[in-house]
């Protein structure tokens, strides 16, 4: 009777053992949590440096927008044509998501429509706007030299995005707005790259 009274008590110990090291496993809720928190800061905080980004950018995508309007309306070859289309398809959509991104920051839209040539008080922010005459010249222009002048403006104006971008890259907070400029840096250089042939094969 005292060997099975001694087997239950050491029995009932390893049990209790058991039950304490599970305890101590790594399951605290609290502790798994912690990623989690740290990304919807990253999600929520923002800074000066974002807003700037962000509403230099609206204005900027909006004057790129409406110089591949004005070479589209000039019945450009295929290749200037197709490159037109696209840097519209991509950055009509990326204005709405800077708008969107503006009104999480409490700011109001930075758009100023494509009739002022996207020239609003912020897209001092960026380098690579073209002036009033610089839209003009593009907008006689016809033919071959149409097309020089839109892709040798377009280069100019993309590099303005790209210095943007890495600026808000390096100094940014806010984690959809870093994704939105890299976004904008690789999708651009890709296109100068293009643009650059385009040039010298024209």
């Amino acid at each position: 009777m005292r060997t099975s009274a001694r087997t239950h008590a050491v029995a009932g110990l390893l049990a209790g053992a058991l039950v304490l090291t599970g305890c101590g496993s790594g399951d605290d809720p609290t502790v798994a949590g912690g990623d989690d928190s740290s990304a919807t800061a990253g999600q929520t905080q923002f800074n000066d440096g974002d807003v700037a980004f962000v509403s230099g950018m609206v204005p900027h995508h909006e004057q790129a927008v409406e110089m591949a309007d004005m070479i589209l309306r000039k019945d450009p070859s295929e290749p200037v044509r197709a490159l037109a289309e696209r840097i519209q398809a991509a950055q009509q959509p990326e204005i709405e998501e800077l708008d969107a991104l503006l009104k999480t920051f409490g700011k109001e839209s930075a758009s100023g429509g494509h009739g002022g040539h996207g020239g609003g008080s912020e897209a001092a922010t960026h380098g690579g706007m073209m002036t009033d005459a610089q839209m003009q010249d593009l907008h006689d222009a016809m033919g071959v030299e149409a097309e020089r002048t839109f892709l040798t403006m377009m280069i100019e104006h993309h590099r303005g995005a790209i210095e943007a971008a890495e600026t808000v890259i390096a100094d940014g907070e806010n984690r959809a707005v870093i994704d939105l400029a890299t976004r904008i840096r690789d999708d651009q250089r890709a296109e100068i790259a293009e643009m650059e042939q385009l040039l010298t094969s024209g």
